[in-house]
């Protein structure tokens, strides 16, 4: 699990890129114009064990805390400390868009903090000025139903924070921690 770890470029052109580190298939990287879309900080670490510090990390089971398993499992789950594997692409779709899929599935590793069988799909579409998510979970136990939480962090990059805005939450529930 620990060394150098592969990336997947995927590139648009009229550079539009964006990098997939497979180490919990955090996306490191998006440019849109030749202009850079995340912040990932300088502290981080690229040893395929600790989490990338910033990006859009993948937080699969459990965000935050939680009590589940013998190991004392990962603040905000395994899914950001996982190595995924590069499935389909990527590839350049009829539209001109790039796709690549990724997936994660249960092993000896999740299993030891996480009882369950399961299996992820992850398909990114990077498009002209868009990134495209698409997240499935499936559960392949008829027997054993899960509860999980699935985020995508995001960390944004932005010349001023005080300029920032959200929009777009009208009539729609949600906790601010900025104030």
């Amino acid at each position: 699990m620990a060394g150098h770890v592969p990336v997947v470029p995927m590139d648009r052109g009229n550079n539009t890129t964006c990098t997939i580190n497979l180490h919990g298939a955090t996306i490191v990287s998006w440019r849109v114009n030749n202009q850079e879309q995340l912040f990932v900080s300088k502290k981080s670490v690229f040893d395929g064990r600790k989490p990338i510090r910033g990006g859009i990390p993948f937080v699969f089971p459990q965000f935050g805390q939680w009590n589940y398993g013998a190991n004392g499992p990962p603040y905000n789950g395994f899914g950001r400390i996982s190595r995924w594997q590069l499935d389909k692409g990527p590839e350049r779709l009829p539209s001109g868009d790039i796709e690549a899929i990724f997936s994660l599935c249960d092993s000896d590793f999740t299993f030891s903090m996480w009882q369950h069988h399961f299996r992820i799909s992850y398909r990114i579409i990077l498009r002209e000025k868009e990134l495209h998510l698409n997240i499935g979970v499936y559960n392949p136990s008829k027997e054993s139903p899960f509860d999980f939480n699935v985020l995508l962090h995001s960390y944004f990059k932005c010349p001023d924070v005080r300029r920032c805005q959200v929009t777009g939450l009208n009539g729609v529930t949600f906790l601010d921690r900025t104030r």
